[in-house]
């Protein structure tokens, strides 16, 4: 990134920052989907576990617990995708400032 002479060094480190944060790709997103991955570990195991403590077969308590996680992760991924859809047309229909007119 060229610096312009109107450009401070607090500037460029702040943009970096925000850069850096925001975004599906930036720290909040990274640090969220490990989280998630996580608790979804957890909850596989904890399953498997109780499935194969009540006698089930290790291929079916394992089937159970794959089952009941992608379960749960579908039921969070179901209403996060809606607000999303309209988020990203609402961000696509506002003017950038290369297309506003100027009168």
């Amino acid at each position: 990134m060229l610096c312009s002479s109107s450009d401070t060094l607090e500037e460029l480190v702040a943009s970096r920052i925000v850069q850096a944060i925001g975004g599906p790709d930036g720290l909040v997103g990274q640090v969220a989907g490990a989280i998630g991955v996580a608790i979804l570990s957890v909850v596989h195991q904890q399953v498997g576990d109780y499935y194969l403590a009540r006698g089930y077969g290790e291929a079916a308590a394992e089937h159970l617990a794959l089952l009941y996680s992608f379960s749960i992760s579908a039921a969070l991924l179901v209403p996060a995708v809606v607000p999303a859809l309209f988020i990203s047309n609402r961000r696509a229909q506002q003017p950038t400032p290369a297309t506003t007119k100027i009168p």
